[in-house]
């Protein structure tokens, strides 16, 4: 019990820390995505205006594709119950940034950006949910905010991208002649890498842009102390929590530590008890090796059950975990006792058992 209570305590951490922090994003070739990030006055944050996505899709010359989205709801008008899907407006290059295709149908083009857009693209789920899963979906209508829209594509179940929950994405409509075009920060902004440059080249371009444009536009940018950078896009996710989610697993492996000594104390005590039987052994013909092989079976069957019940702690640890922080961890739909998981605990009981 006090072995499966520290490889429960460390493994259940450990399946937090490897679904939100060294797992990769579920995209292919996800480390090569990136998140654009703007300063103002010291602060950080993922707001760009329309005039800099312009800027960036014919200046960066380091990314294959570049996209820009941001948060909306609408109003389902196909429910009877009212209802507000979390959506997405995205530029068209999304679904190619993300390096995905629709499960059916196709994502967006450049036609689709104007301001009459009428076309969106469903979630997987809401697919399911709606509308059954019919194969014939393509060209049906959804209503949103009384409006009709031709539906041409469904996201592969899973997409979550650029947020979690999203159910519908539509064209986003960038009008360069609105009044705030430089001026609103509006919009989030993520780019894929180009296979020739690193993510070190890629930010030193965007830092470049970013002081290029200070100068170029005094008026609109050199009091807030502005500036670009680019993160990759996992770590623009987990980035806050990093640093206490290791700090918390560098506590749970000392409390490993100090569960090993318990028991490791307890062997000590009970081998006093044990002299008898250890003599007749080696009366018997039994050499010390032997005996310490046999010492050794013991520790490691005594580890190994620790960890089968530390197991059961384990799924019930990260369930209470996640439902005390599932909204300050990001990625909790990614933690899971998988095999890495089960890998891990296999090897701790063997390293407590040694």
């Amino acid at each position: 019990c006090t072995l499966a209570l520290g490889i429960g305590a460390t493994t259940s951490i450990f399946s937090v820390v490897n679904g939100v922090l060294l797992s990769e994003l579920p995209y292919p070739e996800s480390d090569r995505l990136i998140r654009v990030r703007t300063h103002f006055q010291g602060r950080i944050g993922n707001s760009n205006a329309a005039a800099n996505f312009h800027d960036y899709r014919d200046q960066i010359e380091s990314v294959d594709a570049i996209t820009c989205y941001r948060f909306q709801r609408w109003y389902l008008g196909d429910t009877t119950e009212p209802r507000f899907p979390v959506g997405s407006e995205v530029s068209h290059e999304f679904f190619s940034v993300a390096g995905i295709k629709p499960a059916l149908g196709r994502g967006f083009t450049p036609d689709d950006e104007r301001p009459d857009t009428d076309v969106v693209v469903i979630s997987h789920g809401l697919w399911q949910s709606q509308f059954g899963g019919r194969s014939d979906i393509l060209g049906h209508t959804l209503t949103l905010d009384g409006a009709p829209n031709t539906i041409i594509g469904v996201a592969p179940e899973g997409f979550e991208l650029p947020f979690s929950g999203v159910e519908v994405w539509k064209p986003l409509w960038l009008d360069p002649s609105a009044p705030g075009h430089r001026t609103d920060h509006l919009y989030s902004v993520i780019a894929r890498i180009g296979d020739d440059f690193s993510l070190e080249q890629v930010q030193a371009e965007f830092a470049a842009y970013g002081e290029r444009v200070v100068l170029e536009y005094p008026e609109n940018y050199r009091d807030f102390q502005y500036g670009i950078s680019a993160v990759s896009l996992l770590e623009s996710r987990v980035g806050a929590v990093r640093t206490p989610l290791w700090v918390l697993m560098g506590a749970v492996v000392f409390v490993l530590l100090i569960a090993i000594a318990n028991t490791a104390n307890l062997l000590l005590i009970r081998s006093e008890t044990r002299g008898h039987e250890l003599e007749v052994r080696s009366a018997l013909g039994a050499s010390r090796s032997r005996i310490l092989r046999h010492l050794f079976a013991e520790s490691l069957l005594l580890s190994l059950a620790g960890g089968a019940l530390g197991l059961l702690l384990t799924y019930l640890g990260t369930r209470t975990l996640l439902a005390f922080a599932e909204d300050a961890i990001p990625r909790t739909g990614n933690v899971s006792v998988d095999l890495t998981v089960l890998l891990a605990a296999a090897l701790v009981s063997v390293t407590a058992g040694i």
